[in-house]
């Protein structure tokens, strides 16, 4: 069975993974839906109730707009590792003003455990429907950070995609394209007498938002 229900987009920062998992929603006519940390926050807060709402919602739109792919840029921030001698979750507040401010400081793992419960729930292969053309896809630039718990992290999806800073002959074609979005002449960009070889060979270990950067600035 080769469906992947979830798919791990991982990689330096600027390389395109949040690109990437958008072209794939646009090239499969895919619904888009976003539950990344930034955008879910201070949103679905009541303890326990509001991260298990929130993923439901997000799940049951995917499955009535089906092909669908739901997003979560900066996953690492929804596996964080829990201390050892810390307990789980704020202690309950002793005024309701005190256990308001405790359900607007959820952290991003709080939708953690719905989340994985959601992935299992997609069926692939023969017993798969139209509700079941949904991906989940997770993109990160920190996936073994000391505060990460990688190791379920990685379990949590079935894919896992190392997305790298660009090759020579991409840098070539990236500082040509950049070039000329800024204005100057394809026939100076493809001529030679701009040195786009030096530039790659320069660039080597630069990511493709570097290198944009660095034509802007000029």
């Amino acid at each position: 069975n080769l469906a992947a229900r979830s798919i791990l987009l991982y990689g330096p920062k600027g390389c395109g993974k949040s690109l990437l998992a958008r072209v794939i929603a646009t090239e499969a006519g895919a619904t888009f839906i976003d539950i990344s940390p930034k955008k879910i926050e201070g949103k679905y807060t009541r303890p326990k109730v509001g991260p298990a709402l929130l993923i439901y919602k997000a799940f049951l739109v995917a499955q009535d707009n089906a092909p669908a792919v739901i997003y979560c840029d900066e996953i690492d921030q929804v596996f964080q590792a829990v201390k050892k001698g810390k307990k789980k979750g704020k202690a309950a507040a002793s005024t309701a003003e005190g256990a308001d401010e405790a359900s607007q400081n959820e952290p991003p793992s709080r939708i953690k455990k719905d989340f994985i419960a959601a992935t299992k729930q997609i069926k692939t292969g023969p017993d798969s429907t139209d509700q079941d053309r949904i991906v989940f896809i997770g993109c990160t630039s920190n996936p073994f950070g000391e505060s990460v718990d990688t190791k379920e992290l990685l379990a949590a999806f079935d894919e896992k995609v190392w997305i790298s800073t660009p090759d020579f002959g991409t840098r070539i074609i990236l500082w040509r394209s950049f070039m000329e979005e800024k204005g100057v002449p394809s026939q100076v960009t493809t001529s030679g007498s701009l040195n786009l070889t030096s530039l790659a060979h320069l660039s080597e270990g630069y990511t493709t938002r570097s290198i944009k950067q660095a034509v802007d600035r000029v």
